[in-house]
């Protein structure tokens, strides 16, 4: 008993601190209160369910048991979800308000027409971009784009002008199709289409899994596509950049980002994070949301 007792209340800064890790600055006040009132008010109905189950059961292991689990569930869930509540976070720190969307083909977005054309990138840049912006009256903007979206800010900065665009904060960007590139993208395709990849995917993009999948993975294996460039763009472009990259990125180079830097119109700052891959906003997510929000924050200086 006294185990269970030390144990209960060990894990009290645990959950303290998955609160006020994942939960916006602005609303710790209102969670904990819930917590507390939903503690203090719920506690004296436990004295009954666990008599309750000790009466059926003669035992407390079944309700221990699944104790552990939820608390199993709810942990893998707030850890293993791809974008978390990242861009909350981000419009937290910077003060700025967040429009936040899928991709056509992604998400709960519509579905797309596949195959895809090779030249999608483009037209999501310069049709589909600008529509989004216009519908929703953004005056002013700082584009935040990850590995194809960070392609589609890049071309859209260089055919639109600086009166509205702020800056570019760019993570794992592609302006070149690499071979490493085309690589890994190769086996991961064998994991989908032969692995469990497709049914973890699935928990993100639901009926659009296979145009999320196909629609981006298909486009770069395509063998018209390794020539697939986009550098002309960068001397176009007239605000300043952020690129953070993970030293460990299975999708691409340094030389992505040495281009970008050598060719761009305006300055170009840049965060090569260790221990990180394809995407830094998950594998090393306070660096980049700090990264991200002094660069943010700089550009209203």
């Amino acid at each position: 008993m006294m185990l269970v007792v030390f144990l209960s209340t060990g894990a009290i800064p645990v959950e303290n601190t998955l609160l006020v890790r994942y939960a916006p600055n602005q609303r710790h006040g209102l969670l904990f209160r819930s917590k507390f009132m939903l503690g203090f008010g719920f506690s004296a109905s436990g004295i009954y369910l666990y008599g309750w189950i000790y009466e059926l059961t003669r035992s407390f292991i079944w309700l221990y048991g699944l104790l552990f689990l939820l608390a199993v569930a709810v942990t893998l869930i707030a850890f293993y979800s791809p974008w978390k509540d990242f861009p909350e976070k981000l419009a937290t720190k910077t003060a700025c308000g967040a429009l936040v969307f899928s991709r056509l083909g992604y998400g709960k977005s519509s579905l797309c027409e596949l195959p895809r054309a090779l030249d999608f990138m483009h037209h999501e840049a310069l049709t589909e971009l600008p529509e989004i912006l216009s519908q929703h009256k953004i005056r002013k903007c700082i584009l935040v784009g990850h590995s194809d979206g960070s392609s589609i800010a890049l071309i859209h900065s260089a055919d639109n002008p600086t009166e509205y665009l702020l800056g570019i904060v760019n993570e794992a960007p592609h302006v070149f199709c690499e071979q490493l590139t085309t690589e890994s993208i190769e086996k991961v395709k064998e994991l989908y289409l032969s692995g469990n990849l497709r049914e973890r995917l699935q928990k993100h993009h639901g009926a659009n899994i296979d145009c999320a999948f196909h629609g981006w993975a298909d486009v770069w294996l395509h063998p018209d596509f390794y020539a697939w460039n986009i550098e002309e763009c960068l001397p176009k472009i007239r605000v300043p950049q952020l690129i953070v990259q993970g030293n460990d990125d299975e999708y691409g180079t340094s030389a992505q980002i040495e281009a970008i830097v050598r060719q761009s119109g305006n300055s170009v700052e840049t965060c090569f994070l260790d221990n990180c891959g394809y995407s830094p906003h998950r594998d090393q997510e306070i660096k980049t949301l700090g990264r991200m929000s002094e660069f943010v924050r700089n550009l209203f200086v």
